[in-house]
């Protein structure tokens, strides 16, 4: 009896941790993906950094779960509200050197999540429109590579307290 009751916790256990989680990490109930239905891809805790009047560029970071069984190629990104938005990526070298530049594409394995952060991969905005203000609602599309588009309302906070300073 107690074999069996042993057998069926861990049973338990792995099923609870069946999916992926933040740069691939599983996923359970203290995830921020854990509200995100099975099935869909939605972002989680999506912001802007707050840019003051002058300021040409802001950047977008979320966290993009993706609780499907298909991976999902991030291939492009728009925002009304800046001139042009790319796709970024931070990377350190050996020194810890940190260099940012535009990606093609960033992929999302079924199951998991990336996360979109100061410092790593983010949405730089380009050329602003206008100042962006804390609490400010910014409009961003993905562009995935199948076609389809996901809206994200992403709500600007202000800049300080790390990241990178320019964007």
């Amino acid at each position: 009896m107690k074999t069996h009751f042993f057998a069926l916790l861990c049973l338990l256990a792995i099923s609870a941790c069946d999916s992926g989680g933040v740069d691939g990490e599983p996923l359970n109930t203290e995830s921020p993906c854990a509200d995100v239905p099975r099935g869909s891809v939605a972002p989680v805790d999506a912001w802007v950094r707050a840019a003051p009047e002058g300021r040409d560029l802001s950047a977008a970071y979320f966290i993009l779960c993706n609780q499907s069984a298909a991976a999902r190629n991030i291939v492009g990104v728009e925002a009304s509200i800046a001139r042009a938005a790319e796709l970024h990526e931070t990377t350190r070298d050996r020194d810890g050197v940190a260099t940012m530049a535009p990606v093609d594409e960033i992929a999302l394995a079924p199951g998991a999540a990336a996360a979109f952060e100061p410092g790593g991969a983010h949405v730089m905005l380009i050329g602003l429109n206008s100042p962006i203000a804390p609490g400010d609602k910014v409009g961003i599309t993905l562009q995935f590579e199948d076609g389809e588009t996901m809206a994200i309302d992403a709500t600007a906070r202000d800049a300080a307290g790390g990241g990178h300073g320019h964007h």
